[in-house]
C-alpha cells in the first residue's frame, strides 16, 4: 500500500528533518542513548529496572543536546531544505493531518517555524519543552495521535536520527527516515526503521507516484 494512502497522521521532526543542520552541531559529539530493538514497545514499565533508567538518562542527554542546539542557532540560522515546503502543501491537498513532534525548545521552534514557512501550514505545533518529554520518550506522539483520534496503524512520524526511531516504536507506531540530517546510515538502517529515504525531495517523489 502507498504511504499516502496508508497514513492519515503525518507528525514530523524539525529540526535537521524539515529544516537544515548546520556545521557546529554535526561538530558536537552524538550523546549516546539506549536502543530499544527491532520489537514495539508500548509500556516500559514492563521493562527491568536497567531499561527504564537508560530511558531516562537518554532523555536527559536529549534535553541538553536540545539545549545546545538552542544556543548553536543563535549563530548558525538554519534554512528550510529544499522540498520541504512542497511535500507539507503535498500533503495539505491531500487532506492528511499534519504535525510537529520535536526535541526543539519551544519558544526557538515557533519563531524558527515562523521564519522559514507558514505554521498554520500544520495542524498542531508540540514541542518537547512544553510537556517535559524528550524524545526517546513518546509522550508527544501519544498526544498527537489522542488529539486527532488517530489509531497508531495510521500515523507516520518522519525524522532524521535513530532516536526519532525509537520514539516511534515506543509510541507503536511506523518511521520513516530521511538520510540527509544527523543520523548515520549504518546505525539508522540498523534501528530498522519502517521506511528509509535519501532526503526529503526522495521522500516528496515517493508521495507522488
Amino acid at each position: 500500500m502507498r504511504i499516502l494512502d496508508k497514513y492519515e497522521l503525518f507528525i514530523f521532526d524539525w529540526d535537521n528533518t524539515l529544516s537544515t543542520s548546520s556545521f557546529l552541531v554535526n561538530v558536537i559529539p552524538r550523546l549516546k542513548h539506549a536502543c530499544i530493538g527491532e520489537h514495539k514497545v508500548h509500556n516500559t514499565a514492563r521493562y527491568d529496572h536497567v531499561i527504564v533508567k537508560n530511558f531516562k538518562i537518554a532523555e536527559t542527554e536529549n534535553e541538553i543536546k536540545s539545549i545546545i542546539y538552542d544556543l548553536n542557532t543563535r549563530i548558525m540560522k538554519p534554512k528550510l531544505k529544499p522540498s520541504s515546503a512542497e511535500l507539507i502543501n503535498l500533503l495539505k491537498r491531500r487532506h492528511k493531518k499534519i504535525a510537529i513532534f520535536s526535541n526543539a525548545q519551544r519558544d526557538r521552534l515557533i519563531t524558527e517555524m515562523r521564519r522559514l514557512m507558514p505554521v498554520n501550514d500544520f495542524d498542531f505545533v508540540l514541542s518537547a519543552s512544553s510537556i517535559k518529554g524528550y524524545k526517546p520518550n513518546p509522550l508527544g506522539l501519544l498526544i498527537l495521535m489522542n488529539k486527532f483520534r488517530i489509531a497508531k496503524s495510521k500515523t507516520l512520524y518522519v525524522g532524521d536520527a535513530v532516536v526519532d526511531v525509537e520514539a516511534a516504536k515506543y509510541a507503536g507506531i511506523d518511521c520513516a527516515i530521511v538520510c540527509d540530517g544527523l543520523g548515520a546510515y549504518g546505525e539508522i538502517r540498523q534501528a530498522k526503521p519502517a521506511y528509509i529515504f535519501k532526503s526529503v525531495y526522495a521522500l516528496l517523489e515517493n508521495l507522488k507516484q
